[in-house]
């Protein structure tokens, strides 16, 4: 697992274990927003293979221009079919300060009903990437 080093993920044994046990050991699991646009790289669990690859495209990464660590990960699913990928179906809670723009993150506690709204996001969420990001670099 990846992790930015001033964070803390409170549950990440319960995170790890449930996503261990019902997906491959080929799925890379991150959180992206809902236009698909960007990934949230605070929290990336993967397998060794995917850092592999994903680190072929880190020349490409240039701030200055735009292109950013969260775009060279989903980037990294267009140009390699043999992995899969997963949001969360736990949401992390993470805790600390962003390293780049200083915001802090706490910890909330969630009901029962905003955990069931999460998973069913995360579905669509994993429906829609599979629509838009591999479909279509299959067709180019």
């Amino acid at each position: 697992a990846k992790i930015t080093g001033r964070l803390v993920v409170k549950n990440i044994n319960s995170v790890i274990s449930l996503h261990s046990v019902l997906f491959n050991h080929k799925t890379v699991f991150f959180s992206i927003n809902s236009d698909l646009s960007f990934s949230d790289s605070r929290l990336i669990i993967a397998p060794t293979i995917f850092y592999t690859k994903f680190l072929t495209s880190k020349e490409d990464i240039d701030d200055s221009k735009g292109y950013f660590f969260e775009h060279a990960l989903i980037d990294t699913f267009r140009k390699y079919h043999d992995l899969s990928y997963s949001p969360f179906y736990i949401m992390p809670r993470i805790e600390g300060m962003s390293g780049s723009t200083g915001e802090v993150y706490q910890d909330e506690a969630h009901t029962l009903s905003f955990c069931v709204r999460y998973v069913k996001y995360s579905i669509r969420q994993k429906c829609q990437f599979y629509k838009k990001i591999i479909n279509a670099s299959n067709n180019q």
